[in-house]
């Protein structure tokens, strides 16, 4: 979970007071390890911290264009020889490959069992 930064402030500030960390993180709900990563980020930069995760750090490992261009060459080409080629992971093949509209691997026309059925009616007995 992402905390504000006047909350993480606040925090700084509670320790700095001469309270524990372990009494802070009983008052302000927040793990001990965190105040500690807070409070290491604050003596080295002078703020508590960014507040945000950054997520989708390596969006664009697969890049389009070089993508593109194997797909056209190799379009029956496995997920792990794309990865291989890429350098990069599986996954991050999968993802790039549904967010540049490929299709992969369709099924046969029916994969179901059909039964014939008979147009004569079932007599009672």
């Amino acid at each position: 979970m992402a905390y504000d930064n006047k909350y993480r402030e606040r925090v700084i500030c509670y320790v700095q007071e001469g309270h524990t960390q372990e009494a802070t993180s009983i008052v302000f709900d927040v793990g001990t390890s965190t105040i500690k990563r807070w409070f290491a980020e604050y003596r080295a930069t002078g703020t508590p911290g960014g507040g945000y995760r950054l997520g989708k750090r390596h969006a664009k490992k697969t890049h389009p264009e070089k993508l593109a261009a194997y797909m056209e060459a190799h379009p029956d080409a496995l997920l792990k020889e794309v990865a291989k080629e890429l350098s990069c992971c599986i996954g991050a093949v999968s993802k790039a490959l549904v967010r540049d509209h490929y299709t992969r691997k369709k099924r046969p026309g029916s994969t179901k069992s059909v039964t014939k059925k008979s147009d004569k009616p079932i007599a009672k007995k």
